[in-house]
């Protein structure tokens, strides 16, 4: 957690949007410079403002456990663990004080808990980008969000069945998220 007194007196002060591939995998990279040339990708994302980057994932529970908590978490900057930096976007400026910030993640944290992660509905690309209205420096691009909208409209279009084979596999890729297939049913006895 950053320093209170760090940024005491420093108000304005700049908000950064940092771009990760999601993973670290080579594959993915590969794939999000095609996706990007059309305004898509799968992305990570994080909030940098007082020196710190914000964002927010699911945690790796074990099978039948339940995540707990919260999904936010603070990183250094442009080094967000088991993603490959990609790209910086200034945002803007915030006049928040940093204790004003650190207020506005406590009350997030309350709203954004783990267990409400969602790959395509509630994950790290829509965390920064309410994050970053809240701080007054308006949305993400659109393009960050753009693989998820999209797979969320065709998931509530009908019966997505067909996507849940490539689902899994994007997951194995990129290491993200919690399965989005629907739970087994048990064998008919």
């Amino acid at each position: 957690e950053p320093d209170p007194l760090r940024w005491a007196r420093s108000a304005p002060v700049p908000v950064t949007l940092h771009i990760y591939n999601i993973g670290t995998s080579r594959r993915i990279h590969m794939v999000n410079s095609v996706l990007r040339q059309l305004g898509a990708g799968a992305f990570h994302c994080g909030v940098e403002v007082y020196g710190c980057e914000w964002s927010f994932s699911d945690v790796a529970v074990g099978p039948g456990e339940m995540a707990v908590g919260t999904g936010i978490f603070c990183c250094q900057p442009r080094n967000c663990e088991g993603h490959t930096f990609c790209e910086s976007i200034p945002m803007g400026k915030t006049s928040m004080s940093e204790a004003d910030v650190l207020e506005l993640v406590a009350l997030l944290k309350q709203e954004w808990p783990v267990c409400n992660y969602h790959t395509l509905h509630k994950n790290c690309c829509h965390f920064c980008d309410e994050l970053c209205q809240r701080l007054g420096v308006g949305p993400v691009p659109r393009w960050i969000m753009t693989l998820a909208n999209a797979g969320a409209a065709i998931a509530s279009a009908g019966d997505p069945a067909c996507c849940w084979a490539l689902v899994g596999q994007a997951r194995q890729a990129c290491c993200c998220g919690p399965s989005l297939a629907p739970p087994r049913r048990p064998p008919h006895r």
